[in-house]
C-alpha cells in the first residue's frame, strides 16, 4: 500500500509539471505562430505592395500611351477634314476653270468703234451746248435714234 501511495503521490506531483510543461507548449505555439503569421504576413505584405506599385507604373504607362493615341487620332481627324475642304475647294476652281465658259465679246470691230464713239460722246454732252445738244438730237432722231439729255 505503500508504494501505491507513492505512486499517487507522485502522480500528483507530476500533475502540475505536466499541467506546467502543457501550458508552456501551448504558450509557446501560440507565440511562434505569431511570429510566423507576423513574418508570414509582412512579408506577403511586401510582396503585395511592390505589386501595386508595378500595376501602377504599368498603368500610368498605359495611360499615358492611351492618352498619346487619342491625341494623334483627333489630330488625324483635323488634318484629314483639312485635307477635305482643301480637295473640295481645288476640284471646284478646277471645275470651273475648264467647264466655265470663257468670256468672249462677240462684238464685230464697228460695234467697238461705236461703243467707244458714244463713250466719248457721254463725256463730251455735259460740256456741249444747248444748241449743239439739240442738233445732236435731231441727227439722231433722224437716223432712228433715242438720245436722252
Amino acid at each position: 500500500m505503500a508504494s501505491d501511495n507513492t505512486k499517487k503521490g507522485q502522480k500528483c506531483n507530476l500533475s502540475p509539471v505536466r499541467n506546467d510543461i502543457r501550458s508552456s507548449i501551448r504558450k509557446e505555439a501560440e507565440n511562434t505562430a505569431i511570429y510566423y503569421g507576423k513574418t508570414i504576413g509582412e512579408a506577403a505584405r511586401n510582396q503585395v505592395d511592390s505589386a501595386i506599385e508595378n500595376l501602377r507604373e504599368t498603368a500610368h504607362h498605359a495611360t499615358t500611351a492611351l492618352k498619346r493615341y487619342q491625341s494623334e487620332v483627333r489630330m488625324t481627324q483635323w488634318k484629314i477634314i483639312g485635307a477635305s475642304i482643301a480637295a473640295s475647294v481645288f476640284f471646284c476652281l478646277l471645275t470651273m476653270f475648264f467647264l466655265m465658259p470663257k468670256p468672249t465679246l462677240p462684238l464685230a470691230p464697228q460695234q467697238v468703234r461705236y461703243l467707244a464713239s458714244g463713250e466719248a460722246l457721254s463725256e463730251l454732252w455735259p460740256k456741249l451746248s444747248k444748241s449743239e445738244k439739240e442738233r445732236f438730237n435731231k441727227l439722231a432722231n433722224k437716223n432712228g435714234m433715242i438720245v436722252h439729255n
